[in-house]
């Protein structure tokens, strides 16, 4: 007699979780096998890393698995995949150069990032469905990654311009992992809809886009595509930081 296998729901969410852990494992290995072609795969690793990231929610609303193993673990599986591997990877790609101070440096993105994990732990039940308090450490790493990948592709480019890597780069690391542990908002896109009338049709439809010129062009338009987002979020936080900002002055005047 076949006895049937009954597998817990909060199983499957955890599945795409260790799948993204797997992949940030592997993004580490390649890392340090050094050469141009392995940072690239390191760095495509990382990013499908963070779609299975984005996934293992989905399915765990999907199937009603969501439970607090499943943020503990999902938090372990980001250190690995969205903080360490880039870490590692911007390490072996460039601050090796500097010895002792490269290794403080990469390090200063496993502070921000492991800060970054913690407090999301602690404020996860009450974090609005909209948006996160704190760059999200999945766009972090892609930030980190699609900036190394970018100089790699147009490095002829770049040698024959005046590109101060050795102060641009720790500069952009050290802003990007601030922004992990900033209080400015980045909006989260959770839900798509290709349905007329809904209010996520926008976000779908631009995603798709997105995804369809990642294809074309890969790695050489990652980078833009990623800073164009990061910058929009925080124009668009100051904006309505400066609108709050008048209202309680337009307040105080009134009284």
């Amino acid at each position: 007699m076949i006895k049937k296998i009954k597998i817990k729901r909060t199983v499957w969410p955890s599945i795409f979780t260790l799948l993204n852990m797997f992949l940030g494992f592997i993004s580490i290995s390649f890392s340090f096998r050094q050469g141009y072609d392995n940072f690239i795969i390191a760095g495509w690793l990382i990013f499908f890393a963070a779609i299975f990231d984005g996934l293992d929610g989905k399915v765990a609303r999907l199937v009603h698995g969501s439970s607090d193993f499943g943020v503990e673990i999902d938090s372990l599986a980001d250190l690995i995949s969205f903080v360490i591997a880039p870490a590692m990877l911007s390490y072996n790609m460039f601050f090796f150069k500097f010895n002792g101070w490269g290794l403080i440096l990469s390090f200063t993105f496993v502070i921000f990032g492991t800060i970054r994990l913690a407090r999301f732990n602690v404020i996860a039940h009450r974090e609005s469905v909209n948006h996160f308090i704190g760059m999200p450490s999945p766009l972090a790493a892609l930030a980190i990654v699609s900036f190394i990948m970018f100089i790699i592709v147009h490095k002829k480019i770049l040698n024959n311009i005046y590109f101060p890597i050795n102060i641009i780069f720790p500069s952009y690391y050290i802003t990007i992992g601030y922004l992990m542990v900033s209080d400015i908002i980045f909006k989260k896109v959770s839900k798509f809809s290709l349905r007329k009338g809904s209010k996520y049709t926008k976000d779908t439809i631009l995603l798709l886009l997105t995804l369809l010129i990642l294809i074309v062009y890969k790695e050489k338009v990652m980078f833009p595509l990623i800073f164009l987002l990061i910058f929009i979020n925080i124009i668009y936080y100051w904006r309505k930081q400066s609108s709050s900002k008048n209202e309680e002055i337009e307040i105080e005047i009134d009284e």
